[in-house]
């Protein structure tokens, strides 16, 4: 709905959204996106990428998949880098394309449209994704990923997720398929993660760095990633 809200600003129509509540004021499961205890919730991760200064956001419309760009930055980027691919969840990219765009200043903009059948390449549906990414002179502006099909429909493999904890206070994790909604945790402590309850592309290291009074050691011998095919998995 954020993203929609946003992306609506092409035809003048809305511009953004406020939603409530942020938190919550007794230890209850809520709607809130942040908990009794300070921890941020699975909304409030995402939350904080819907509202990104350049998002790439996606409508499908009479048989098309339709790319937008909304960004909120006061100065127009030119010659702007859009990269789509279509993946599946082994990770193998089986349709690309590349565009040189202009991303308008405080606006949205409908950049692409491509026949959603030629994305999927004879695949199903429900086993391919998109991810378009936004580069400037090497540089990674926005990023974001789009399924077609709701998450309880998707056909997700059961992924081996490696996670190596560094001294730094820095967590790398890859994994071998797609793993949907990569949550982690240390159990018994608090440690608040830089990202979480993402998704995890094969072949694509991800790194979020800890915020925690634990030391290393005991980070290391409670840590706890799961993604979302282990909720309903044995």
């Amino acid at each position: 709905a954020i993203e929609a809200h946003r992306r609506n600003r092409t035809d003048n129509y809305c511009m953004g959204t406020m939603y409530w509540q942020i938190n919550d004021c007794w230890p209850v499961a809520s709607w809130s996106s942040i908990d009794y205890y300070g921890k941020w919730k699975a909304l409030h991760y995402l939350v904080k990428k819907a509202y990104n200064d350049i998002l790439i956001t996606y409508k499908e419309n009479q048989g098309k998949l339709e790319f937008f760009v909304v960004s909120d930055k006061l100065e127009q980027l030119n010659e702007v880098d859009l990269i789509v691919e279509t993946i599946d969840f082994n990770g193998k990219i089986i349709w690309s394309a590349q565009n040189k765009i202009m991303v308008e200043a405080n606006t949205s903009s409908k950049v692409y449209s491509e026949v959603i059948d030629k994305l999927f390449k004879g695949k199903n549906r429900n086993s391919v994704f998109i991810r378009t990414r936004l580069v400037l002179d090497d540089e990674l502006l926005s990023k974001s990923l789009h399924f077609f099909e709701n998450d309880k429909l998707l056909h997700l493999p059961e992924a081996t997720i490696q996670i190596t904890v560094n001294d730094d206070n820095t967590i790398e994790l890859n994994c071998d398929k797609l793993a949907k909604y990569v949550f982690v945790s240390v159990e018994g402590e608090e440690v608040f993660f830089s990202d979480n309850y993402f998704d995890l592309i094969p072949g694509e290291s991800k790194t979020i760095t800890m915020n925690t009074k634990a030391d290393i050691q005991t980070i290391k011998s409670k840590i706890k990633v799961i993604s979302l095919c282990n909720s309903y998995q044995d």
